[in-house]
């Protein structure tokens, strides 16, 4: 790999864009075979994203240690926050016990799974333009390119507004802190989704709030306590 810090161009077989679970995951198997590979993310640590999404701070993701069984595979289909590597240790049952963890244990954990097996991660850098002409060329914010082979995106989708049609006629506060310590007793809140994540959404905001309204595209949404 060639460096790039004198205003020549970078160079590697794998270029992976983002360093959440999916980028971190892919680069614990390149790092395993031996390939030319590195990791573009546009934070200053491993797992940004998480560091302010959820904003209820409480991850949906279950991470039930005592399942019955002593059968590793099958111990992970109950374990949604584990990067697979062997290393028993780097298991997130050891980083905590909570059934919903919280958001920030899970950046802790994505560091520390980076930080174990050295992956290669350039942080502080974005990718701000891909091109091909033959190999994949990445521009970043300042101006330094990155060639490669074989480009994997593995850096999400985020959709930033949430389409009301027309927000006059809503009669209710719409939230997107999801922080319980800034509604009032009396507060509504609009949750934009429906299904899993209704629970450990609208869960921590109960005690303060009247009015927790789901909108869905079903007709009938399982919800406990009442049905929208």
């Amino acid at each position: 790999m060639e460096s790039n810090n004198n205003g020549t161009v970078q160079h590697c077989e794998y270029l992976i864009i983002g360093a959440g679970p999916a980028g971190l995951q892919l680069g614990y198997y390149l790092e395993k075979a031996g390939r030319d590979y590195l990791i573009l993310e546009e934070g200053e640590t491993a797992g940004t994203f998480f560091k302010k999404f959820p904003r209820h701070r409480t991850l949906i993701s279950q991470n039930k240690i005592h399942t019955g069984y002593d059968d590793h595979e099958i111990n992970l289909r109950w374990d949604w926050n584990s990067l697979l590597s062997d290393d028993e240790g780097m298991l997130f049952k050891h980083f905590t016990s909570d059934f919903f963890p919280r958001a920030d244990v899970l950046v802790r954990y994505l560091n520390d799974y980076a930080n174990r097996f050295k992956l290669k991660i350039k942080y502080l850098t974005r990718a701000k333009r891909i091109t091909r002409n033959g190999d994949f060329e990445i521009l970043d914010q300042q101006g330094r390119k990155y060639t490669c082979k074989r480009l994997l995106i593995a850096c999400g989708f985020l959709i930033t507004k949430f389409p009301v049609q027309r927000p006059e006629t809503v009669p209710w506060m719409t939230l997107f802190s999801m922080r319980p310590d800034t509604l009032t007793m009396k507060g509504n809140m609009l949750v934009p989704m429906a299904g899993t994540f209704i629970q450990p959404v609208i869960a921590p905001s109960l005690a303060r709030l009247s009015l927790p309204h789901v909108p869905s595209a079903l007709p009938f949404v399982n919800v406990r306590g009442g049905a929208t």
